[in-house]
C-alpha cells in the first residue's frame, strides 16, 4: 500500500519539476522591499492609524503574490506585522496591517482600548513578493494540484 503511494506522489512529482522548469522554475522572482519611516500617525479615538503608499502593492501581488509588513523594534530589528508587545502581564499594544493597491494602513492599539499615546516616529519594512513559477503553475494546471492534494491526503500529510 504505501509503495503504491509512494509511486503515485512520485508521479505527481516529475510533472510538477518538468512544470516548473518549463515556466521559469531558474528564475527568482523579482521580490521588492521598501523601508518607510512613518510619522503621519492619525487617531480614531480607541488606535491610531497611518497610511504608507507602496506602488509595488499591485492588484496582481493581491490577488496572487504577498505582501510581508516588519515594524522596527528598540533592538533595532525588525519583526513581522502583526506584532504584539507586553508592557506587563496584563496590558499589551498590537500593531496590524491591512493591505490594497497602491499601499497599506497600519494600526496601533492598546488592549485595553483606550487610545495610547501616539507611536511618533516608527519604521516599517515592506516586502513585496509576486506569485513565482510554481504558482503560476498552479493557476494554470488546476486538476493536478488536487491530484496533489488527495496523494497527500492518503499518506496522511493533510490537517
Amino acid at each position: 500500500m504505501k509503495s503504491k503511494i509512494a509511486i503515485q506522489l512520485l508521479a505527481l512529482i516529475f510533472p510538477l519539476a518538468f512544470a516548473l522548469n518549463a515556466c521559469g522554475g531558474d528564475e527568482e522572482a523579482q521580490v521588492e522591499s521598501n523601508t518607510f519611516t512613518i510619522s503621519n500617525w492619525q487617531s480614531t479615538g480607541q488606535q491610531w492609524f497611518a497610511e504608507v503608499s507602496y506602488s509595488a502593492i499591485t492588484q496582481d501581488i493581491i490577488n496572487r503574490g504577498a505582501v510581508l509588513v516588519y515594524m522596527q523594534v528598540s533592538s533595532g530589528a525588525y519583526n513581522q506585522v502583526p506584532l504584539t508587545f507586553y508592557t506587563n502581564s496584563s496590558y499589551s499594544t498590537t500593531i496590524e496591517v491591512s493591505t490594497y493597491v497602491g499601499g497599506l494602513t497600519l494600526f496601533w492599539t492598546d488592549s485595553d482600548l483606550i487610545q495610547p499615546g501616539n507611536p511618533g516616529t516608527q519604521r516599517a519594512k515592506v516586502v513585496v513578493i509576486p506569485a513565482g513559477p510554481l504558482e503560476e503553475w498552479v493557476h494554470q494546471n488546476p486538476e493536478e494540484l488536487q491530484h496533489f492534494k488527495e496523494a497527500s491526503k492518503a499518506l496522511g500529510l493533510e490537517k
